[in-house]
């Protein structure tokens, strides 16, 4: 019991029993003694008695282990993830900028961010993003795409070359079954100039003066 699968026991000592009891048949028809098969039967229903719900219980006890571990996992990859995204909303002068991601499952795809792009802080931007699939897998990419947007931070170049300097290594990196939609969008404070590109995202909403407009990018 201790050192084999406790199924296996049982079934060694049921293989056993039906053996024992196959040779006291054979020594009865040829021989004509009667051998009682109690001492038989009772090891294989003690057996059996014991090992199954021990094997049972010992069951239980490694799939709540198995469990107890991929719930620390999970809770480990939640705040990974949840790490990757603003604790506070930024203060940005002139400006009211806010955000919350809420998942629906311990971890998944999507993330937001908020980041200077110049060390004078004159331009801002919020990067907005949505992996596909779900769990582990996308958490994980999601984490990856993070890396690549702070990688481009401090260069010169419109949202629309930022994305697409991130997308060339995103593009050889990733499962050809999987995809990030992003969008980039970049105030400038000395203008109030704000410039978004969209890849694969739903259109952002712009509310102004009671009107609500959706913000589309042409071009691929």
């Amino acid at each position: 019991f201790v050192r084999y699968n406790v199924y296996r026991a049982s079934a060694g000592v049921a293989i056993g029993s039906v053996a024992a009891v196959v040779v006291l048949m054979f020594i009865f028809v040829y021989w004509d003694t009667l051998i009682t098969i109690y001492p038989v039967v009772l090891p294989l229903a003690g057996a059996i008695a014991f090992f199954l719900p021990a094997g049972i219980s010992m069951d239980r006890k490694t799939l709540f282990q198995e469990q107890s571990r991929l719930q620390a996992e999970l809770h480990t990859a939640h705040e990974m993830q949840m790490g990757l995204m603003p604790v506070a909303d930024p203060v940005v002068k002139g400006y009211d900028i806010s955000g919350l991601c809420v998942p629906a499952n311990e971890v998944g795809g999507d993330f937001f961010d908020y980041v200077w792009l110049d060390r004078k802080q004159t331009k801002f931007g919020i990067a907005l993003a949505d992996v596909s699939g779900k769990a582990m897998k996308a958490a994980m990419t999601a984490v990856m795409t993070s890396g690549m947007i702070y990688r481009e931070l401090g260069s010169s170049g419109t949202p629309k070359t930022i994305l697409r300097r991130i997308n060339k290594p995103l593009y050889a990196k990733l499962d050809q079954r999987m995809f990030t939609a992003m969008s980039l969008a970049v105030i400038d404070l000395r203008t109030k100039e704000l410039v978004l590109s969209n890849a694969g995202q739903v259109h952002p909403l712009m509310l102004r003066d009671g009107q609500i407009q959706r913000l589309k990018v042409e071009g691929a």
